[in-house]
């Protein structure tokens, strides 16, 4: 079974946060956050290790949804952030299809690519020459190319490729999470996430 902490926040009036971390107890005293867990008392971002919950560092996800142009059927090439190295991309979906008729199946189904390494994680050595098979940095923005996990053969397709770059829909639902060895602790920060896109035929 799964346990999440949620937060909601009086400035914004709604709940802002998922956490894995499961108090006993939660209260505040002059501006000051604590929990308790296994009868003992814990204060919450006084230190300046970040994501760190009775002794345990978990990853902090964030799930974004590259929407431009809504009404335009795409193929996402690329995904793009502004922010610190050590996202890593886990899960890319696009929007579900469903087909009209019989002939493709009455089953819904949806692209979905490859996880992308982070920008130190994707780093490797080939020959003597460094490669990066996650995203890349240039001018402090980081890219990778979308790889499809397959081609779906979409109802009404004119025509059809058995490419695997990009992946196909209205919109993609792209999960960034921080990976498991860049700064461990230390404060990631994500300000924006774009994609390279081509009007799908």
């Amino acid at each position: 079974m799964i346990v999440n902490t949620i937060t909601f926040s009086e400035k914004s009036k709604g709940w802002t946060s998922f956490w894995d971390y499961e108090p006993t107890f939660a209260f505040s005293i002059n501006g000051r956050y604590f929990t308790t867990n296994e009868g003992s008392v814990y204060e919450h971002y006084a230190g300046t290790v970040h994501g760190s919950f009775y002794g345990v560092v978990y990853p902090s996800e964030v799930s974004v949804v590259l929407n431009e142009n809504p009404s335009i059927p795409k193929n996402f090439k690329t995904v793009n952030y502004e922010g610190s190295n050590g996202w890593e991309v886990s899960e890319i979906l696009s929007d579900e299809f469903k087909p009209s008729s019989n002939e493709f199946g009455n089953s819904a189904s949806l692209d979905s690519a490859t996880a992308i390494s982070s920008y130190s994680e994707g780093k490797y050595l080939d020959g003597g020459v460094s490669y990066r098979s996650g995203f890349d940095r240039k001018e402090n923005k980081y890219y990778a190319n979308i790889k499809s996990n397959g081609v779906i053969i979409r109802e009404g397709e004119v025509l059809t490729s058995d490419k695997t770059s990009g992946i196909k829909g209205f919109y993609c639902t792209v999960t960034f999470k921080t990976d498991e060895t860049t700064d461990i602790g230390g404060n990631k920060q994500l300000f924006s996430v774009s994609s390279e896109y081509v009007q799908s035929s």
